[in-house]
């Protein structure tokens, strides 16, 4: 009786200690903490609700006694989950989460189900093989309306990677052969539990791939190429991160040349030796190449010659001032260069290359030519964008005095050839340099304003005037002239102000170009001959002989009068309409653009059709515009007895009344 006495109290005494929170924990948590969580067991172990711990274990099961996640190492994270009887809690999720994502999960999202024992397992991977420092995982899952959480401190530290025996497949090579490449890779002494990025690296040739990751043998595995190798010992490197590189050697043997490539022409067009202006000296070059295409970069000696034509037109080898041959050795870049200069006569310019020990390996320059460079008359063009300007009044009225000049071949002449401008009146821009424009057309443009002086006619002369050449007929095709071929002579230039071809002294003298006194200036005493293309030349001043000569053309600019000639004539007057000339008042045409209009009254329904042209068009003289009338289609419609009142209107707003015609 006595002993269930003391039993009964022993249960009331610990009813008493759990109302009041008693004996060593809050109700719900689990005393100790590190590594469990959310547990809610009683002072006497019983469990009263659902429990979630965490552990590091490895590949046996063991706990892993530091904590401690390397690469090369199999570890897990290890969560429990059981209900609140203490039995395991199967096919829940439970989330693991890293805290500074030093590791990485297997799976990748860290979300797995408890197996029948109420586990889930992730593999922990270090993040990277140099990933080092310490974190906290935790995992999560929820049983019924309770969540859970564990936590777990983790710390890594970086790999011990190793890489040892570099073997090459061939250790001698001919030149572009390949072989594989292979290298053992060790994580902290273990092979192919990690797989390592490991890069492949020569001093000539290549790697594919250049980097390799080792597979489950621990073995990364590359292949060389030994293209653009030129011989002799090849070093090969295999490197990782946190690992001493290793490398080998192996021999490759050097590329022979078999071909030889042009590469280029500096510049492509080059001017005679005896032209005012342009480059007269080209850099050709020339390339040896093995079988892949790629420079042989050992010294290969080349032998290069002038073409026949290129030596009988007087070029040279800038160097040597020779037509000679010459050998020259290539340089680290499998090139050889030459500068060639151009001699008095033009021509498409070939230069050979042949390699010295082998002559079948040959190659030619293309491209490049030796023009004349020296403007000639019959391709001496002058022209304007206006030829009639409302200049008679205003000053400034502006037009672009345009120029376009090549040499005897109808090729362009060099860039930088000045060309001179003189004018009888206004003002002109005094010269302007040859320029070669986006279609390799050689020329140049100046500007010429209205200003005093103006000439009484209003017709205002420029002349446009460079050095240049006679023209000559080629008679046997050599590209130069020969005595005895058929030539143009030509005189001392001048500016002819009454446009009548010939030099006049009054009543004002007309102004000479050149000095005849000066050596070369192609001025003579000889009488020179009519050329039909050619400009005028003041008497008796060619010099019978080919040679040099100011080449020239002129142009004729009109500054209009604002106001037009009247009455202006009419003609063709007829029951469809009237013809007008329209002049200004010096007898010249009206500014380029003014508007011709008329305005019809009288008859029975007759208007006014058209003005054709209804405005004046560029040029010098006066121009004809005809005033078409129309009728209604009624057969009382009539424009007999219309008047027809015409005007014109210049583009400054200058309007003139021609006059009125009353048709028949």
């Amino acid at each position: 009786m006595m002993y269930l006495m003391r039993m009964l109290a022993g249960l009331l005494l610990a009813a008493l200690m759990t109302a009041c929170g008693g004996g060593g924990g809050s109700p719900g948590i689990t005393p100790g903490g590190g590594g469990t969580g959310g547990t809610g067991s009683t002072p006497t172990g019983t469990v009263t609700v659902p429990t979630l711990s965490m552990a590091l274990v490895n590949s046996a099961g063991a706990a892993v006694a530091d904590n401690s996640v390397t690469s090369g190492s199999v570890v897990y994270a290890k969560a429990t989950l059981k209900d609140a009887s203490g039995a395991p809690v199967s096919n829940k999720l439970v989330v693991f989460a890293s805290g500074s994502d030093l590791v990485q999960f297997q799976p990748a999202s860290g979300q797995v189900l408890t197996d029948t024992a109420g586990v889930a397992k992730v593999q922990l991977i270090p993040s990277s093989l140099t990933a080092a420092g310490a974190e906290t995982l935790t995992a999560n899952a929820t049983v019924g309306t309770t969540n859970l959480a564990a936590t777990l401190d983790v710390q890594t530290a970086p790999a011990n990677v190793q890489l040892s025996n570099l073997v090459a497949g061939l250790t001698t090579l001919s030149a572009f052969q390949s072989t594989s490449v292979s290298v053992d890779v060790r994580v902290n002494g273990v092979a192919g539990a990690t797989s390592v990025p490991v890069s492949f690296s020569a001093n000539c040739g290549s790697f594919s791939p250049a980097e390799v990751r080792s597979n489950s043998a621990g073995k990364a595995v590359s292949t060389f190429q030994a293209s653009g190798c030129a011989g002799g010992t090849v070093t090969l490197v295999a490197s990782a991160v946190s690992a001493p590189p290793v490398q080998t050697t192996v021999t490759v043997q050097a590329p022979q040349p078999t071909n030889l490539l042009f590469v280029s022409a500096t510049p492509g067009t080059i001017y005679t030796s005896v032209a005012s202006f342009g480059v007269k000296q080209s850099t050709v070059k020339f390339k040896v190449v093995d079988a892949s295409g790629g420079p042989i970069t050992t010294s290969t000696d080349v032998r290069l010659a002038l073409s026949q034509s290129a030596i009988a037109s007087g070029v040279t080898f800038a160097d040597t001032n020779s037509t000679a041959s010459k050998v020259v050795a290539t340089d680290a870049n499998g090139e050889v260069s030459a500068i060639v200069q151009s001699g008095a006569v033009p021509t498409p310019l070939s230069l050979s290359a042949q390699l010295v020990n082998n002559p079948l390996i040959t190659a030619a320059s293309a491209g490049l030519s030796v023009n004349s460079g020296q403007p000639v008359q019959n391709f001496f063009s002058l022209s304007a964008s206006t030829f009639n300007i409302e200049g008679w009044t205003y000053d400034n009225e502006s037009t672009s005095i345009n120029l376009l000049v090549a040499d005897r071949l109808g090729q362009p002449v060099p860039a930088g050839t000045p060309i001179t401008f003189v004018t009888e009146g206004g003002q002109v821009t005094a010269s302007c340099s040859v320029v070669i424009d986006a279609n390799n057309k050689s020329g140049c443009s100046v500007s010429l304003v209205s200003q005093s002086f103006r000439p009484a006619n209003g017709r205002v002369t420029v002349l446009a005037y460079t050095e240049g050449e006679e023209a000559f007929v080629d008679a046997n095709g050599n590209n130069r002239y020969d005595q005895g071929e058929p030539f143009y002579d030509m005189g001392q230039p001048f500016l002819d102000i009454n446009e009548n071809g010939v030099f006049d002294t009054a009543p004002v003298s007309e102004q000479k170009i050149g000095d005849p006194s000066v050596p070369g200036a192609g001025i003579g005493a000889v009488a020179c001959e009519s050329h039909s293309y050619l400009t005028a030349n003041v008497a008796n001043t060619c010099n019978g002989a080919w040679g040099s000569t100011r080449v020239r053309a002129q142009a004729v600019v009109v500054f209009s009068t604002s106001f037009a000639l009247t009455p202006a004539p009419v003609s063709d007057v007829s029951s469809t309409g009237v013809t007008v000339l329209v002049a200004d008042q010096n007898g010249n045409a009206m500014p380029s653009g003014t508007a011709v209009s008329a305005v019809v009254s009288g008859g029975t329904n007759c208007a006014l059709a058209e003005v054709i042209p209804a405005s004046v068009p560029n040029g010098t003289n006066p121009t004809l515009h005809r005033a078409i009338v129309k009728k209604g289609s009624q057969p009382t419609d009539t424009c007999s007895g219309a008047e027809i009142s015409l005007k014109a209107t210049t583009p400054k707003g200058n309007t003139t009344l021609l006059g009125t015609v009353v048709v028949p």
